[in-house]
């Protein structure tokens, strides 16, 4: 968890180890980051791995440089990892309207929120702040018929 993601070319670690690709080794770091629960370390890493290439193009592109495709389908990915492991809304099922809103309490920010489209011309939104006294303050609006389950 630690020797590895995009800072380990500049620390020099295991040079006999390629660095990976955007697609799919960072993509899979960030998974492996999520079943860990690693929220403050995917926030990190996803700046490391992507800021540079929507700084310079405005896009995500499928290579760690511009010799490949740089605006990658692909890289839409990033939008759930977003959505599930630094907002919090875990799981969404369209089918039965129901989802899991636990925001991680570890990130250095001091708020976040989507809005996401469901259907039929409809919202969920989600977000949470933190009070001035640390507290985390979770703000959550759903469409008539849905529901949070834990």
């Amino acid at each position: 968890m630690e020797d590895f993601g995009p800072k380990r070319t500049k620390t020099g670690k295991f040079p006999q180890i390629h660095p990976s690709n955007a697609f799919i080794g960072n993509y899979l770091r960030l998974e492996c980051l999520a079943r860990e629960g690693l929220s403050a370390q995917i926030l990190e890493e996803t700046r490391g791995f992507f800021l540079y290439m929507a700084e310079l193009t405005g896009t995500l592109w499928e290579h760690i440089r511009t010799e490949a495709s740089c605006n990658h389908g692909f890289a839409s990915h990033i939008a759930v990892t977003c959505r599930r492991d630094l907002l919090g809304l875990r799981k969404m099922d369209y089918a039965a309207k129901t989802l899991v809103f636990d925001p991680p309490r570890d990130l250095p920010v001091e708020s976040l929120s989507m809005t996401l489209p469901v259907g039929g011309g409809e919202f969920v939104r989600a977000g949470w702040r933190k009070a001035p006294s640390g507290e985390l303050v979770e703000e959550l609006s759903m469409p008539a018929g849905w529901r949070r389950i834990d």
